[in-house]
């Protein structure tokens, strides 16, 4: 995969091109460096149309890039600085992400660190932990977390082996992470002990990871894991109602004298005074109700 941002800054400096100088063009372009083992540019465009180019030298005097394109009959002077994208060396435009996921669509997140888990999913708008007691957690620092997770991006590339999984499930320095989207797929990156540089080894897999990407052995920075505490209390909603609406099996309103009670079985929620055969209420409402309500 490219890196979005570099592949951008690419298109932005083909479509950018401005000519400051035009010069007629020579019956050979060797003098402007513009021959046939120049760089060349070929650019395809949304309406499938194709604008192709080649980058030659500077001039004797002064500043900017020989340009010539193709179908003009003229050599171009541009400038040299608004190149510098279309130039950089292949590899650089490699996105180093290892988990290239979009946030909006993780609905799990497992971390083991030695005999630590931290396990949570997402219901709806809010986060959950897996455990008892399945209170929310913060959604601010799961945003946090999540941005932090999918932006581990590569520092070295095929240097120490891919590394296996931990020996055992203490294993001193492992850390391992597996995101989760709600149509059951997974991604996981495993990382291994820090060396005396601060770096780590580490792989990413799965197949919720785009194609072609996860599998290799990379070197990453641990600086991402600096300060991570994976006890479930610090990441505690510090919500007024902090609870699981998922888990809610009846809901009470009393005012006036009066009392309604909804209840939920395995169909779905019912209005208690109709009974059983009562009709169904509408679930996502319900679900969105009980949501605000552990939100106060």
């Amino acid at each position: 995969m490219a890196d979005d941002a570099a592949a951008e800054s690419v298109a932005e400096a083909v479509v950018g091109l401005v000519s400051v100088r035009r010069l007629e063009r020579p019956e050979s372009l060797d003098a402007y460096g513009l021959d046939a083992g120049a760089l060349s540019i070929l650019a395809r465009l949304a309406d499938e149309t194709e604008v192709g180019f080649r980058l030659g030298g500077t001039p004797p005097v002064g500043e900017g890039r020989y340009v010539v394109v193709d179908g003009d009959d003229s050599v171009h002077l541009v400038d040299a600085w608004s190149l510098r994208p279309v130039e950089r060396d292949p590899a650089q435009f490699r996105d180093r992400r290892l988990l290239p996921l979009d946030t909006d669509g993780i609905t799990s997140l497992t971390i083991v660190r030695g005999t630590s888990t931290f396990a949570v999913d997402r219901r709806a708008r809010h986060w959950f932990l897996v455990a008892e007691p399945g209170y929310r957690v913060s959604g601010s620092k799961m945003r946090d977390l999540l941005i932090d997770v999918v932006e581990v991006r590569a520092q070295h590339y095929g240097g120490p082996p891919r590394p296996e999984l931990p020996p055992s499930p203490d294993s001193e320095g492992w850390l391992r992470l597996e995101l989760g989207d709600e149509s059951g797929r997974t991604a996981s990156l495993l990382v291994g002990p820090e060396d005396d540089a601060g770096r780590r080894p580490a792989s990413a897999d799965g197949d919720l990871l785009p194609s072609g990407v996860g599998g290799e052995a990379v070197e990453i920075s641990s600086s991402f894991l600096a300060g991570l505490d994976l006890a479930p209390d610090p990441w505690r909603a510090t919500d007024l109602l902090d609870f699981n609406p998922w888990r809610v099996e009846s809901v009470t309103w009393s005012t006036g004298g009066e009392t309604w009670e909804l209840h939920k079985d395995e169909d779905g929620w019912r209005n208690a005074q109709a009974g059983p055969s009562g009709p169904m209420l509408d679930s996502e409402k319900m679900h969105d109700l009980l949501g605000d309500l552990s939100g106060l």
